[in-house]
């Protein structure tokens, strides 16, 4: 028998954010169903990845829910985890009623 987890997880709890790099197939093989189990349980999410034109053909797949935030590739390892960091803030800001 499968252990619940040792934290609650409530739907008002919150906004789940997944930031991924760039989105194929085989990262869509595991986000796809985890996002849709998460938002079937009532988990709000986002996903966050570096846009690419071959990743289009995924994006209609992902649950309705679940909101999807592309962001421009910005270069470089340290620039790209800087503009996932801004997002990220917007989303919580966004979350908190903060602009």
């Amino acid at each position: 028998m499968k252990e619940p987890p040792p934290w609650p997880v409530e739907p008002h709890a919150g906004t789940l954010v997944h930031v991924v790099g760039r989105i194929d197939a085989s990262v869509f093989s595991f986000l796809g169903p985890a996002t849709a189990t998460l938002a079937e349980a009532g988990i709000a999410q986002c996903v966050v990845w570096i846009d690419d034109p071959r990743s289009a053909y995924l994006l209609p797949r992902f649950d309705p829910r679940v909101e999807l935030r592309p962001v421009t590739d910005a270069g470089g390892v340290l620039r790209r985890w800087r503009t996932f960091a801004a997002v990220v803030r917007r989303i919580v800001g966004e979350r908190r009623g903060v602009s």
